[in-house]
């Protein structure tokens, strides 16, 4: 939420590029799981959802085109690794690289006209690099009440107790959803 904030009150000014990253290695039964097409195996489709979630996150647009720069295959005829290029309609591009076969920390990078943030860990963004142009750089931490899941239960009962069946911050048809795109990729 804090991230949302900075980037609708423009901080770092208009988005212009995106990098992410996320990979990991496995090994015996796991790995055979992890790539098996018929279980949405491959390094896209089991984590590449959280890059492509967050890019649509922060951009909140879907993609007008995507490369895939880089592809690696399995034995299993899906993906290792995958390098995906994407621009967007408001002239951002990103860049999302997934592995399941190397371990790569999870981290992404937003750039925009006025600086930049860095995140070491965008799936949980406890902690942020904001670096201004002209300025040092500020370490910002938004540490969990809990764990994390406390948001979402936050949300959930305020939903409940309000009679709303879908959050107005996530719903199962949100334009952040990037799962059919994710097919069309494959």
């Amino acid at each position: 939420a804090k991230l949302q904030q900075m980037l609708a009150d423009g901080v770092i000014g208009t988005l212009q590029t995106i990098t992410c990253q996320y990979g990991f290695t496995t090994e015996g039964a796991r790995r055979e799981r992890k790539f098996n097409s018929a279980l949405g195996g491959g390094a896209l489709l089991d984590i590449g959802i959280y890059n492509l979630g967050f890019l649509q996150m922060v951009t909140g647009q879907q993609p007008q085109n995507v490369q895939t720069e880089e592809l690696r295959l399995t034995e299993y005829g899906t993906d290792e690794y995958s390098k995906l290029r994407l621009a967007y309609p408001s002239g951002c591009t990103a860049e999302s690289v997934q592995t399941i076969g190397q371990r790569l920390t999870r981290m992404a990078c937003i750039v925009g006209t006025k600086g930049r943030i860095t995140l070491p860990d965008f799936q949980y963004a406890e902690h942020m690099t904001l670096e201004l142009d002209g300025q040092p750089p500020q370490e910002l931490d938004f540490p969990f009440d809990v764990n994390g899941f406390e948001y979402q239960i936050r949300e959930v009962s305020r939903c409940a107790a309000t009679g709303r069946h879908h959050s107005s911050i996530y719903y199962p048809a949100a334009k952040h959803c990037p799962d059919p795109m994710m097919y069309d990729i494959r």
